[in-house]
């Protein structure tokens, strides 16, 4: 484990303008995220995004109480993604919705 050598928060604020293909980039990267834990940790690994690839569909990109996509998880998922390997950073925590 590196030690943390700073914290920083970032606040973004984005547009969709093509909802299906940010389902589909968050759908790939949590594939990709999948198949990276269960390669390192094994099939039945409890790291975050180790769950069956549909369930990790539904918990991680759709709003539990609705079952509507959500969109802010989405990015959020995008984001990991393009940070987990290599970027020297780490994603902690994060809150996301809608304007």
């Amino acid at each position: 484990m590196n030690k943390v050598k700073d914290k920083i928060k970032v606040s973004l604020e984005f547009e969709v303008v093509d909802q299906d293909q940010l389902f589909e980039a968050a759908k790939r990267a949590l594939e990709e995220l999948r198949a990276d834990v269960v390669e390192k940790h094994g099939e039945a690994s409890d790291h975050q995004y180790g769950l069956p690839l549909e369930q990790l569909i539904k918990e991680e990109l759709f709003d539990p109480g609705e079952g509507q996509l959500h969109l802010a998880s989405c990015l959020l998922v995008l984001l990991d993604k393009a940070t987990i390997n290599g970027a020297g950073v780490e994603l902690v925590a994060s809150s996301a919705g809608p304007e």
